[in-house]
């Protein structure tokens, strides 16, 4: 296929480049519609075992269930194969769990993070819908990450995150990180109510 493009009438001689960007989607409908890919293997693709520190085996757990949740959705009453994934996820996570706190840290070595005990509290919370989570370890989440508020309420991350990537827009000590943090209990106490 080509892609015509017209110059406008006042352009710079010799400037005449045109860049084109595509990008996939996993999710496209019309691949499907045409049966040109396997949207089961798309998926697939998507999961992973979780390894590496605490950051690490978020980016993994994190979205295995944001995957599963939107099979469960997409496909109500249909079984999924993927729930071994989230309950290793889950169980891999607790190693990074500090008992002393009940927040989760990067490295074993490391004190307890905010911003990363705050992501386990929304992916666990989210978990909870597919397998078992222990109640204690989302009360301890919660009872560390209101130990972590200031005077004012403000959330505080005294770390270092060290997978920016993860945090997207999230500053470590700005306003995000509280709105984040606070968004992830309400997350947490709204899935206690369904």
């Amino acid at each position: 296929n080509y892609f015509y493009v017209r110059a406008p009438e006042d352009y710079i001689e010799g400037s005449e480049t045109a860049w084109l960007a595509v990008s996939g989607n996993y999710f496209s409908v019309e691949e499907e519609i045409e049966g040109r890919a396997d949207p089961q293997q798309r998926i697939d693709g998507l999961l992973q075992r979780p390894y590496g520190c605490g950051e690490q085996s978020m980016l993994h757990f994190g979205t295995n269930c944001a995957v599963v949740a939107f099979l469960a959705a997409t496909n109500p009453g249909a079984e999924t194969p993927h729930l071994p994934l989230l309950r290793d996820g889950y169980n891999y996570q607790l190693r990074y769990r500090k008992a002393d706190s009940g927040g989760f840290c990067v490295w074993h070595h490391h004190a307890a993070s905010t911003w990363l005990s705050s992501f386990v509290l929304r992916t666990v919370c989210a978990a909870r819908m597919f397998i078992h989570v222990d109640p204690n370890i989302v009360s301890g989440l919660i009872i560390f990450l209101f130990a972590r508020q200031d005077a004012i309420g403000k959330f505080l991350e005294p770390n270092t995150v060290y997978h920016k990537e993860m945090v997207g827009s999230v500053q470590e000590r700005g306003v995000s990180m509280t709105a984040y943090t606070s968004n992830s209990m309400m997350e947490c106490c709204s899935a206690d109510d369904k």
